[in-house]
Formats: structure tokens, C-alpha cells, sequence
């Protein structure tokens, strides 16, 4: 399984380079809506009066029970508001969202910061310019499962055991080491732990069949938690509070400096729906439920920064751990993964 995981990190980072090295290569021959990603059309004012002009970004939809801010912007109107027509693409897996930004399928990139980091720090042109979810200690970015008659109760007891998670790398992976290095003072836990590798959508009924001990989930996994039988070891918020959890969304450095008007009207509208989500999300869950066929209950939701405004700390922890892990080889400056110039309510 180590020689398996090692591979599977050698292949990723393999292909993420190779694709970005061909970006940079044939960039400059791009052209038209494809480079710039964004087309600005006019529709007159409802009284006769301006016309307002809108912007296409491209956007990914979703197939998970997780609820996205950007299906809030769009339903409360605040996409129209703020200048931005969405151009909803089809779902783009988060592994994927990076490429797919560079190549100009998608305008707008999401996930966990740690693979926006290690994205720039393999050459992507890349920033991020709003915040989205992070963690609380009632709303953690992910939990770890075990059954409720495993005998497993603190973090000796993972020493060893089959933790089954869906990705390598990023918080999947390291949330675990650094819980270890945290409870127990071990100062490299890599060895200590067989992962498993598992399909998405497959690690509860892996956990309830016994094939691994412990499982690794995003968000508030209420759905399996109200089937009974299992318990929450560990959380992201046990081991870096509220810093460790940060979803921030992204565009191409190429998109900003081309579309200005259309990243600040974007910026805008998800920052004003994150707060209104932060107040109901009850109505949000329903909203959601709605757009995609899901009963409320099945909904779940994140907490999203205050305004959208990027926090520095949730950038730094990371380029710590990929550093420390190998992912990187050195710190990416801040300037260069983020910015809150295009939020208004950062001012």
C-alpha cells in the first residue's frame, strides 16, 4: 500500500506538471473567448435607462449533497446584481479544477487551498480572490469515522489501522499525520498508517463491512452519522483549529488581468451569499435541495468566511505541510496565491 500511495502521488504531481508546462507553452497562441474566458454583453435597464453590462464566467455545477455557495449567488439573484451571468459548464471534479481553470474550460477553480498551493508552486497561474468555507468547531472541513464497537477511542489507537479516504495528498492525507504528531509527539507518522484508497461515495459502506478501521469524510456527514452505529475520532478543527479548512475560489492570473469587472462583480456576489447562508441555513439547505432534487435533510453545509475575506493564516498553515511533506519545494510567497483587492467588504 505504501509503495501504491507513493506512486499514486508521483503520478499526480507528474501529470499536474506536464499540463502546466504545456499551458505556459501555448498560451501565447490563445485567442478570443477561450483565453480571456469571459465575453461582456449589454442588456438595458428595466426603466429604459443604462444598460448594465454582465459578464460570462464559467462555472462548474455539482453532483454531491454539499451544499455551493455559487448555486446561492445565483438563486438570491446576487449573480445578476452584481454583473456576473454564469455559464454553468457540467461538474468538474476538484482534482481536476485546476487544470480545467488553466485551460480556460472553467473560469473559476475551487477545493481545499493546499492544491491551489501546490498548483502555483508547479508553475499554474493561479489566485485566489474570495474565501469561501472553513472550519468550525461545529462545521469541520472533515471528520474521521470509526464503527462504535472498533475499540478505537484516542489517537494511539490509529497507530496501524486502514484508514480508507478518497484522494492522496492535501487534507485527506495530512489531516491524520499531523493529528498524530499532535496527540502523540511522533514527528513523522507516515509509516504508522495504511491507507486505502477508495472510490468516492464508497467509504462507508467500506467502514461498515469491515475492509478498513477508520474513514475520512468532508463537511458534516449527518447522512451517515443518523444511520447509527459509528463515532467521530478526529477532526481537521482538533488539529489547527479554525485555520486548517479553507476553501477559497480562484481564477487564472490571465482571466483577472483581462476581467477585472467581471472578478469584483464575482467576489461580490459570493461574499454576499456566504454571509446570507452564515444566517440561514436552513433556507439555504432548502434552496439547494430544490435546485437539485435532494430532500433538506440530505443537504450539508459548510460555514464561510465573514465576507469573503481571505485569511493569511489559511494559507501559510499549508505551505508549512506541503513544505515540511515534500509537496513543495519552498514557500509560495502570499502575494502570489491570493488577494482580496477585488472585495469590496475587505476595504
Amino acid at each position: 500500500m505504501k509503495k501504491q500511495l507513493i506512486f499514486e502521488k508521483k503520478a499526480y504531481h507528474f501529470a499536474l506538471l506536464a499540463f502546466v508546462l504545456f499551458t505556459l507553452l501555448f498560451s501565447g497562441c490563445g485567442g478570443g473567448s477561450a483565453s480571456s474566458g469571459s465575453n461582456a454583453g449589454n442588456a438595458a435597464a428595466a426603466d429604459g435607462g443604462t444598460e448594465k453590462t454582465y459578464y460570462d464566467v464559467k462555472l462548474a455545477d455539482v453532483t454531491s449533497t454539499t451544499l455551493t455557495v455559487l448555486y446561492l449567488a445565483d438563486d438570491l439573484g446576487y449573480f445578476e446584481e452584481f454583473g456576473v451571468n454564469p455559464v454553468w459548464v457540467g461538474t468538474v471534479a476538484s482534482g481536476q479544477q485546476v487544470a480545467s481553470v488553466l485551460s480556460g474550460d472553467l473560469n473559476v477553480g475551487g477545493g481545499h487551498a493546499n492544491r491551489l498551493i501546490a498548483g502555483i508552486a508547479s508553475g499554474a497561474k493561479l489566485k485566489a480572490v474570495v474565501a469561501a468555507s472553513e472550519t468550525t468547531e461545529a462545521i469541520p472541513h472533515m471528520k474521521f469515522l470509526a464503527l462504535e464497537d472498533s475499540g478505537l477511542n484516542t489517537a494511539e489507537d490509529v497507530l496501524g489501522k486502514k484508514i480508507g479516504i478518497a484522494t492522496v495528498g492535501g487534507c485527506n492525507e495530512y489531516t491524520t499525520y499531523e493529528y498524530l504528531k499532535k496527540e502523540l509527539g511522533i514527528e513523522d507518522p507516515r509509516e504508522l498508517i495504511n491507507y486505502v484508497i477508495l472510490p468516492a461515495g464508497t467509504e462507508e459502506t467500506a467502514l461498515r463491512n469491515g475492509d478498513v478501521d477508520i474513514i475520512g469524510l468532508h463537511g458534516d456527514p449527518v447522512e451517515v452519522i443518523n444511520r447509527g452505529g459509528v463515532k467521530v475520532l478526529y477532526t481537521d478543527y482538533e488539529v489547527w483549529g479554525g485555520d486548517g479548512g479553507a476553501t477559497p475560489y480562484y481564477f487564472s492570473t490571465e482571466f483577472i488581468e483581462k476581467n477585472p469587472e467581471a472578478v469584483h462583480g464575482f467576489v461580490s456576489a459570493v461574499a454576499k451569499a456566504g454571509n446570507w447562508l452564515n444566517e440561514n441555513p436552513e433556507e439555504a439547505q432548502k434552496l439547494f435541495a430544490e435546485r437539485v432534487g435532494l430532500d433538506p435533510k440530505e443537504v450539508l453545509y459548510f460555514y464561510y468566511s465573514p465576507d469573503g475575506i481571505i485569511r493569511p493564516e489559511t494559507i501559510d498553515i499549508w505551505n508549512g505541510i506541503l513544505l515540511e511533506y515534500g509537496e513543495i519545494k519552498e514557500s509560495v510567497p502570499l502575494e502570489q496565491v491570493y488577494t482580496n483587492e477585488f472585495n469590496d467588504l475587505a476595504k
